[in-house]
């Protein structure tokens, strides 16, 4: 438990998690209890989304340590503007890319460096994720994915389990698979997770995983949640993404971080 003259570090997933799905603005409610935060602790972002797109809500928090990026791909510190640690694909990853287009042709593909996002094939959910995120990104093919820090498979609902089984059938010990959102799979380097680039971020910060307190809705959140010592999820979250919380809060849109604010003042007693 963390004491209070000890130093902490709530870290939070962003879409679903500190937004709401369909708005790029923080709620207020939201904004007022990360400003709190940030003045007496450590603060910043766990997410899938690129440099780019996460820039304008690490800024709008006042994040004060390095952001993960990429689901775990990347931890980039933008005060210096400077990537610390990458952990990228290998081309084996354009095989399987080729697979999965030529069997799902209505599938989107998109990947990406920190410089920019990739799009192989575009269809209506990267659309409006490039909406959202206001970003164009750039046309790239299959065989250009090489030393790329994630890939973003895109697909109906209905689809989702069953291209999610095939990638995890075909991707070896190269490679991790891991649902970001209800139509997004993502593909990462192998040993790639949020919760893996948590305990490097830790390490470089000097604070002890109990007082991490760390807030996610989504599978891809599921390792950040198991190592961090106070882990907290929403109330729309998976029912097995909620089992291994020890708190559930409210969801974004209603102040899921002014929840999380009244946990850390708690346990700092």
């Amino acid at each position: 438990m963390a004491g209070k003259s000890e130093k902490f570090l709530v870290i939070t997933d962003v879409d679903g998690t500190l937004l709401p799905d369909a708005t790029m603005c923080v709620p207020q409610i939201n904004l007022k209890a990360v400003q709190e935060i940030a003045r007496t602790g450590f603060l910043t972002i766990a997410t899938g989304r690129s440099c780019g797109a996460a820039r304008e809500v690490y800024k709008a928090i006042n994040s004060n340590v390095p952001a993960i990026l990429y689901n775990g791909s990347c931890i980039y510190d933008y005060a210096n503007e400077k990537t610390l640690f990458e952990w990228c694909h290998i081309g084996f990853t354009v095989d399987l890319l080729s697979q999965v287009m030529e069997k799902y042709r209505d599938c989107g593909v998109l990947f990406s460096d920190v410089k920019d996002e990739y799009v192989v094939r575009k269809d209506k959910y990267i659309a409006g994720y490039f909406e959202k995120v206001n970003i164009t990104g750039s046309t790239a093919k299959p065989q250009d994915c090489t030393r790329m820090l994630r890939v973003l498979i895109s697909c109906d609902e209905e689809k989702q389990d069953e291209i999610y089984e095939l990638l995890c059938g075909v991707s070896g010990e190269e490679l991790e698979v891991t649902k970001s959102a209800r139509y997004f799979i993502e593909i990462l380097p192998k040993g790639v997770s949020k919760g893996a680039a948590l305990l490097k971020l830790v390490e470089l910060i000097g604070i002890p995983l109990h007082n991490v307190f760390a807030i996610g809705d989504y599978y891809n959140d599921f390792e950040m949640l198991t190592v961090a010592g106070h882990p907290i999820t929403v109330l729309s979250a998976p029912e097995d993404i909620k089992g291994i919380c020890k708190h559930v809060v409210r969801d974004p849109a209603d102040g899921s971080l002014m929840d999380v604010f009244g946990i850390l003042k708690g346990a700092c007693r």
